[in-house]
């Protein structure tokens, strides 16, 4: 028995983190009564899909899972988890470690464990503001101003506000 875990390089608190599973059997003979046990990463909120095709028991308190996976013949065997990250995580590395095993006989048990390493960065926040406008305006005509903003940052801003400061000459703001 073998078993692969990839993921994604990084993910952001409160994203969605999929990874895929692969497992199989190298061997000439039916592998009985085989599980993947998944110790899930602290970081976890909550698991969105999970396509193995088995149920998944997962262990709140422990944050552990267990798939059954009963007799798995010869032959390569793959599905998409994917796991939803806190969206307080702190910056770091998710670690998700999975394991195959079965009650019969292995042959080699260096390949029964995968462990996927996934960033969490630093929050970036990158806010930008432009502002277009005439380059002249006649006394007693209306002046329009085009404003645009963002944020080119990971990291959703909170308690934003833009200000400006408007000539002397300026009489009043019409919307």
């Amino acid at each position: 028995l073998w078993v692969i875990k990839d993921g994604p390089s990084e993910v952001l608190p409160g994203e969605v983190c999929t990874y895929t599973v692969s497992y199989g059997n190298r061997g000439n003979a039916t592998a009985t009564e085989v599980y993947l046990s998944d110790q899930f990463p602290d970081q976890m909120q909550s698991v969105v899909k999970n396509d193995s095709g088995y149920i998944l028991v997962r262990q709140v308190l422990t944050n552990h899972g267990t798939w059954t996976l009963g007799d798995v013949s010869p032959g390569t065997h793959s599905f998409a988890l994917s796991i939803r990250i806190r969206a307080d995580a702190s910056p770091g590395t998710v670690t998700n470690t999975i394991k195959i095993d079965c009650t019969g006989t292995e042959t080699d048990y260096n390949n029964n464990n995968a462990t996927a390493t996934t960033q969490i960065p630093l929050p970036d926040i990158d806010l930008w503001v432009t502002k277009e406008g005439p380059a002249e305006v006649l006394p007693g005509e209306v002046c329009t101003y085009t404003v645009s903003y963002g944020n080119r940052g990971n990291a959703t801003a909170t308690g934003v506000y833009l200000s400006d400061q408007f000539p002397d000459q300026m009489q009043s703001v019409v919307r």
